[in-house]
């Protein structure tokens, strides 16, 4: 049986995957600021406002990286979805080099029907491109795996997000159980 494609990584690249895999929370407290933000970008999504859901976006991660003592990264809100050679792609994290700031890409569109996507999968989409950021500018990563720590990062940060919020987990999950089948 073939190893894990992470263990054939160098080692110091095989070192970061396995803390980062050890890491699966962040230390990050519901806000109600982050419940006013959110109410704002699902308004921002159901209006078809591709500027104002981008000013939201970008006041959720600055708002986030406030909070985590974590220089922003700036965020740029696209209208379709671009392919990428297995499907489409939903966001995209770039690190900067220099002194400019990082950037992160979210498109609201999806590629075929062009419609707009659905508040819970583009702020998943948003938090997964911020989980990003964070790995690298906060927890130190060079890289940023996606490991299952990232994921469990990622869920973290959605909870502490979306707390007092229609995309509240709990909510979600009772509005499932609510709605036939």
């Amino acid at each position: 049986m073939s190893r894990p494609w992470w263990k054939q990584l160098p080692a110091e690249q095989r070192r970061e995957y396995e803390r980062s895999e050890a890491m699966g929370s962040i230390d990050l407290a519901p806000q109600p600021a982050f419940a006013r933000l959110v109410r704002s970008l699902i308004t921002s999504l159901e209006e078809d406002d591709q500027r104002e859901t981008q000013r939201a976006a970008f006041s959720l991660s600055r708002r986030i990286c406030h909070a985590l003592s974590t220089r922003a990264p700036m965020v740029a809100v696209e209208g379709v979805r671009p392919p990428d050679g297995e499907g489409e792609l939903h966001g995209l994290y770039q690190p900067s080099s220099g002194p400019e700031p990082d950037h992160i890409t979210v498109w609201m569109r999806t590629a075929q029907r062009e419609a707009v996507v659905a508040p819970r999968t583009f702020l998943r989409t948003l938090l997964h491109e911020v989980g990003h950021h964070l790995d690298m500018r906060s927890l130190g990563f060079p890289h940023s795996f996606h490991t299952k720590g990232f994921y469990r990062r990622e869920s973290a940060l959605y909870r502490a997000v979306t707390a007092g919020s229609p995309l509240a987990v709990r909510a979600h999950r009772e509005r499932r159980r609510k709605s036939p089948t």
